[in-house]
């Protein structure tokens, strides 16, 4: 028959049982609960039972042996009490490699940029479950162990883009035929927005990194990235000197990442703040060059990815920051974007500023729009000028608070309108004084509101 026993030092609980060639051996269970490991011993002993007497399980101990989790079930087929596991197949018993493939390969239309984020998600998917795991032997509730996997490996939002490629990809799969249902289709994959990770970038410590910025091309993608938004490297190193028209002044912007949505392109201003830098490298140019960036497209040309994520900006950026003295921020290029969004909103409609920077209002509000301390400022100072003081001194005046307007009671108007049942110590009238300078104009806030009344 089985036994239990604890170690007294750590606490770990081992059952031990004798196995078909008479040899005792462990069932290591770890650190686990008196009460649960002396279920699983029972549960043990009558598996010892039926087992060496050749019996059918009965059905609940059938039942158990099929929920417990794969880890104590290996451990119970290495001391022979169980026979190892015979996942399900999906139709046609396709694997996760296979269908992942497939997935990517319907995917053709995507730049090679998009594709790259789905298949870290495949190489996780691969890492967890296995590349020959059958896609239909996966339950939801090993799509929620995937789920765990992934958020205690990535950030937060990184895990949430994720398991959206997860649902994607399994959902893929059922409308294909490959599966009857999709097992991460019930998670929840959370928000991909970390306000943590937003910063605001001044246009003060934007210059002092332009300025430590060792040549003319690294100055401007700088200046384009904080002052005109462009997103870096993608539209910076698509740019052509025929995109660029002086006068009025207008850019437009090549877009690899949103010409599958049908807007290859947008028009933006050539913002003041970004002018200089790439006049000075206009003049610098070789006669006749086409791109504004030469060097850095060479660079992208010379990696082994051949595209975009083979310039690695982000590091060099990183590099200039703190050459300036500067400690880096978080998301480097992509929080100077949301920057220039923020301060677009305070001069031009919100509309117009989504447009310049080639994405929509919602976007914007849950990505990019950031509050700035001015704004605490602001609030500050607009309240000392306008706002009323609630909690000033009953017996001043308004002139005598310092600003122009003022909630007062006004008890003595209150007599016809009745009590109030529940708070009757807050009978009395609410008046929105506006001030002037003989305090003459008082707008009387009825229990009905200001809005005029009407008999029938």
């Amino acid at each position: 028959m089985a036994s239990l026993e604890t170690d007294n030092k750590y606490g770990y609980r081992t059952i031990r049982v004798i196995c078909a060639d008479g040899k005792r051996r462990p069932i290591h269970l770890g650190k686990i609960p008196l009460k649960l490991a002396t279920s699983i011993k029972l549960q043990i002993s009558e598996l010892e039972s039926h087992r060496a007497a050749a019996l059918p399980l009965p059905v609940a101990l059938a039942k158990w042996t099929a929920d417990i989790d794969d880890d104590l079930h290996e451990k119970l087929v290495a001391v022979g009490l169980l026979d190892p596991r015979v996942k399900p197949k999906s139709n046609g018993g396709q694997t996760l490699h296979d269908m992942t493939e497939e997935f990517i390969a319907s995917l053709a239309d995507l730049k090679p940029g998009s594709l790259l984020p789905i298949r870290q998600t495949i190489k996780n998917l691969i890492q967890h479950f296995g590349a020959d795991c059958p896609i239909g032997s996966i339950s939801e509730g090993q799509a929620d162990g995937f789920v765990r996997f992934i958020r205690g490996k990535v950030a937060t939002a990184t895990a949430t883009r994720r398991i959206k490629h997860c649902k994607s990809m399994f959902r893929w799969s059922v409308r294909m035929g490959r599966l009857q249902s999709n097992p991460f289709e019930l998670i929840k994959a959370g928000s991909q927005t970390n306000a943590s990770r937003q910063a605001y970038v001044s246009k003060e410590t934007v210059l002092a990194v332009i300025d430590a910025a060792p040549s003319l091309e690294w100055k401007a993608l700088i200046a384009l990235g904080r002052f005109a938004g462009l997103r870096i490297p993608s539209e910076a190193l698509a740019m052509r000197w025929r995109d660029i028209t002086w006068e009025p002044g207008r850019i437009l912007v090549h877009s690899p990442k949103t010409e599958g949505c049908g807007k290859a392109t947008r028009l933006i201003p050539l913002f003041a703040d970004v002018r200089p830098y790439l006049e000075k490298l206009f003049d610098a140019a070789e006669p006749g060059a086409e791109f504004v960036f030469p060097n850095l497209r060479q660079s992208m040309r010379a990696s082994t990815a051949g595209e975009w994520q083979g310039v690695n900006v982000r590091t060099r950026l990183m590099d200039i920051i703190r050459a300036a003295g500067i400690e880096p921020w978080p998301k480097a290029w992509n929080n100077l974007r949301a920057s220039l969004a923020t301060d677009l909103t305070e001069i031009v409609p919100a509309q117009t500023a989504a447009a310049w920077l080639g994405h929509s209002i919602a976007v914007a509000g849950q990505h990019y729009w950031q509050i700035k301390s001015e704004h605490f400022d602001m609030a500050c100072e607009t309240s000392r000028n306008k706002l009323p003081n609630l909690g000033h001194n009953p017996g001043q005046s308004a002139p005598e608070l310092g600003h122009s307007e003022a909630i007062r009671t006004i008890p003595e108007l209150a007599g016809d309108w009745g009590k109030n049942e529940k708070t009757p110590e807050n009978q009395g009238l609410l008046a929105f004084v506006t001030s002037t300078e003989d305090n003459s104009k008082v707008d009387v806030l009825t229990p009905w509101g200001f809005e005029p009344q009407f008999l029938d």
